[in-house]
């Protein structure tokens, strides 16, 4: 199976957008993601300048469109990408798109036809990156025990001042 992420959107699912170079957390996530159900993956991240960048390490691709006068270029690559992929693909070969984003569901469910699509919300993906109570810690007297999500979040709020 193929996964087409709207990375920006995930980055919001996560809440590490507003994080300064919140893509490379995006990116290290599927390159140290373990699931081996898809076997391409493709980050569309929204335009960050007017040049755009497509970069491929392995199964993952990570797309920046470049940017323009159309507002919604991260939109575009996604249905562009999902019709390009559903041509080229096996007709039984299902195609994920991980999006909160209605209106580019939408469009992808058009563009595509009768091609079969599996939509996926970024909260419920945010979920398989980052299962809950995942992260651990040694503590100082050598064991190892999972943070509370009390001391995940102030990690995360000293984390992000930080960042900022």
């Amino acid at each position: 199976m193929t996964l087409i992420v709207d990375a920006n959107n995930l980055a919001g699912a996560l809440h590490i957008l507003s994080a300064h170079r919140f893509q490379e957390q995006v990116i290290a996530m599927f390159k140290f993601w373990p699931n081996r159900e898809y076997r391409e993956i493709y980050l569309v991240f929204d335009p960050i300048d007017s040049f755009g960048d497509r970069i491929q390490a392995g199964r993952l691709t990570v797309i920046y469109p470049p940017a323009g006068p159309e507002r919604h270029a991260a939109d575009e690559r996604i249905t562009a990408l999902a019709v390009r992929l559903a041509a080229g693909g096996p007709a039984s070969e299902a195609l994920t798109v991980a999006t909160d984003d209605r209106g580019l569901r939408e469009a992808v469910a058009i563009a595509v036809g009768n091609r079969k699509v599996i939509f996926l919300h970024s909260a419920d993906l945010a979920k398989l990156l980052c299962p809950k109570n995942s992260v651990s810690q040694t503590a100082e007297d050598g064991s190892d025990r999972r943070l509370s999500e009390a001391e995940q979040a102030a990690i995360s709020a000293e984390m992000i001042s930080l960042w900022k």
